[in-house]
Parts: C-alpha cells; structure tokens; sequence
C-alpha cells in the first residue's frame, strides 16, 4: 500500500518535471528527452526555488522512486541506462527536535469551557479522548465502537490499536474520558440505528463502515471562536 501511494507521487511530480522542460504528456518524447544532463539540470532548477528543504527532497526523491521502479520491474525497456538520480543527490532533510506546546497553551486548550466551544459534539468528544489519553491522531479515529474494557481491578481501560507497532494496546481512562465515549456511544447509535463498527465514524448516511477522518474543519472553527 506505501509502495502504491510513493508511485502515484512520483507519477504526479514527472508532470512538473514535464512542464519544467516543456515535455509533452507523450511517452516516446518523454524518453527520447530523458537524459542524465536534463536530470541534474532539473535537481540543480529544484534547489534554487523558494520551497522548503523538506519539500525539495520529496520532489527529487518521488522521481528516483519512479526511475528505480521502472528500471527494477523492467516497465520501459526504452529508458536509458544513465537517466538515474544516485545515492547522495537528494536534498538533505534536517532533523528537528520535537516541538511541545507550551503549559500554557495547553492549559488553555484543555480547559473544559475551551473545550465547549467546539461546533459539534463529535469533535469535542475526540478532543477530549485525544487529550487525556495522549492517543495519536490515526489510533483515536480508529477506535471501535465500544473501546472500553474492565482491567482486573474493574478499572475502565481503553483498547485500541497501536498502528505504528502495530499491535494492540490498552491505556487506564478516567471518568472524563469515559464520559466522552459514553456521549459519543450514544450519538452513533441515535444515528446508525442498525449499528456502527467505529467509535468515530466518518460522517454521512453511507458512511458508517468508515473510520472519520481528522476533524480539520472543526478545529478552524474552534481557533477562530
């Protein structure tokens, strides 16, 4: 699935490349123009553009990807042995140190009054989850419908699944959290009568098989509230 969305990249970034050169969408003209010269002519028209280093790595990165993949797999027998991008020629990303939000921002953010401004109660219920369990962002949209379970104490805990380890995982709630998932419980179930496998579904009559995407939106209405 990563090698299949790294391809369709790298599909997109070969029509700036295109446009760059003036290349028409034709791949025999494509080929006959595709040389090592007008590759490093390209990484060399890349660096002096006013996009982040970060971003100039992902262009000439997505079209090393495409050349290696259809040298390795032996899609165009026509391509020449030389137009390639080698090892050490993409831009160097730099690694920054993660960046915490300040106490006090996240004092604000996590005040219940603050919380009550966001628009719907979906968001608010997610943002409580997100902020008293540390989640991230793919694992809270993810959840079941019923998440919670009964550690061995009878304590309420929440399992859900790790997708960076890919495994499962439980995390101890507290009441406030399980008051969200209460809340949220309920909603799905007024909206989805005959049932609904996620916590946070995506939004829509037909949509219920699907996990929600991040409430992006909503967030914008709540900074500007």
């Amino acid at each position: 699935m990563r090698q299949t969305a790294r391809l369709c990249d790298a599909h997109k970034r070969t029509f700036d490349f295109c446009r760059y050169k003036h290349i028409a969408h034709d791949v025999d003209e494509f080929l006959e123009r595709l040389t090592r010269e007008l590759l490093e002519d390209y990484r060399a028209h890349v660096r002096t553009l006013s996009w982040s280093v970060k971003h100039k790595h992902s262009v000439i990165s997505a079209m090393k990807v495409l050349l290696d993949e259809v040298r390795a797999n032996g899609w165009e027998p026509r391509l020449p042995p030389t137009a390639a991008y080698y090892k050490g020629e993409i831009p160097v990303t730099r690694k920054s140190l993660p960046r915490a939000v300040d106490e006090h921002v996240m004092r604000q953010i996590e005040a219940p009054e603050n919380i009550a401004r966001l628009p719907y109660p979906t968001t608010r219920n997610m943002v409580t989850v997100l902020i008293r369990t540390s989640l991230r962002t793919i694992d809270a949209t993810r959840l079941p419908f019923d998440p919670v379970v009964l550690d061995a104490a009878g304590s309420p805990v929440l399992l859900y699944y790790n997708h960076k380890l890919k495994r499962e995982a439980t995390r101890p709630i507290d009441d406030l959290v399980l008051n969200a998932i209460r809340s949220q419980q309920d909603a799905v179930a007024a909206r989805y009568p005959d049932g609904c496998p996620w916590l946070f579904p995506a939004g829509g009559r037909l949509n219920r098989n699907f996990p929600s995407r991040p409430h992006l939106g909503n967030m914008g209405a709540w900074k500007w509230a």
